[in-house]
Formats: C-alpha cells, structure tokens, sequence
C-alpha cells in the first residue's frame, strides 16, 4: 500500500502527469483559505505536494496548507485581510526588534503563535527517518495592501507574505527529491489528518 502511494506520489511530480496531487480543501473553510488552496493546486502540479485543512492531533489547532517541497516542509497559515501590512523596527537601538503591524496595530502575537505547529511536525517527522528536513512556518496574507516594506519578510523565523511569493517560495528548487517528497506527504497526511 505505501509503495502504491509513492509511485503514484512520485508520477504526479513529473511533467507528465495530469492528476491532482493534492488533498481537496474542505468546502466549508474560510474563503481565503480556500482560495489560496485553489492557487497552490494550480501552480504547483510537479513542484510541491499540499495538504490542505489538517487537524492537528491532541489539539484543538489546523494547518491550513501543508506543502512539501524540495526546500523543506511549509505550514502556511491563511489570512485573508484587506488592511495594510507591515514590518516595523522597534525598541531602543541596543535591543532592536521586527514587528508585524496590521493598520498600525502591532499583530506579531500572529507569528509567535505559530510555534507550535512547527513543533508538532516536527514531532510526527521524528517517528521516521528522513534526516533533517526543513520546516518553515508562514503567515500569507492574501488581499493586503503592503506598506513601505515589499514583502517577503521574517518576524523571528516566520516567512510574512503575498500568495504570489508564496507559489515563487515553494517553486524553488532544494534538496528534497520526488521520492523523499511522496514519503513525507504519505507520512503526514496520516499523522495529521485532514479536518472534519
């Protein structure tokens, strides 16, 4: 069963291959997310496998996209917000931090928050062997107006940014193989299965 589902994993990440790769966003998610999930379905048939809407087990937390793709595995949290984001510097010079701003109101509390999805993956990857992958939380804010910084930007070791830089991200080309991709993607989307 495992070596059926990444042969079939691994003929969706090459050219030829017609079939969806991706688990189906669930209907009755926000409409950013699924928007976003529509996007990363369309443009990443042979780069990236993503599983949409995941429950975290143990927790009362999701996922909205997990994508696994040469650079490493990315928790994309979705956030569909028509306001103004921000990257703003503060503190005394001496002990200067990046903030996340949202309309001038401080929101770095939304990238500290996501910690703990990168520990529970990392969690479920230590029950395999497939050395040290990468794993990269996001915040992508999809119908934002961007201030005077262009995105993307980091606030500690969350990516901020477009959908668009998103796709471009998640294109890049990194060590991870087709093979190593479909037995991560096998292995999570048992680990943490998709919402209900």
């Amino acid at each position: 069963m495992a070596d059926g589902f990444i042969k079939t994993i691994a003929r969706m990440l090459t050219p030829a291959s017609a079939e969806p790769q991706t688990t189906a966003v669930s209907a009755t998610g926000p409409t950013g997310e699924r928007r976003l999930a529509r996007r990363l379905d369309d443009e990443l048939p042979h780069t990236a496998i993503v599983l949409h809407d995941r429950k975290v087990p143990n927790t009362r937390g999701t996922i909205d996209h997990l994508a696994i793709a040469p650079s490493g595995i990315w928790l994309v949290d979705t956030k569909h917000y028509a306001g103004t984001v921000e990257r703003r510097t503060v503190g005394a010079p001496w002990a200067r931090r990046a903030r996340l701003h949202l309309d001038g109101d401080d929101q770095t509390a939304l990238a500290d928050g996501m910690s703990w999805q990168t520990v529970a993956v990392r969690a479920h990857l230590d029950t395999i062997r497939v050395g040290d992958v990468p794993i990269r939380p996001v915040l992508c804010f999809a119908g934002s107006n961007w201030g005077r910084h262009t995105p993307p930007f980091e606030i500690g070791k969350v990516l901020v940014t477009t959908p668009g830089t998103l796709v471009t991200a998640l294109s890049a080309h990194g060590p991870i193989t087709g093979d190593t991709i479909a037995r991560l993607a096998e292995h999570l989307d048992l680990a943490i299965p998709a919402g209900r």
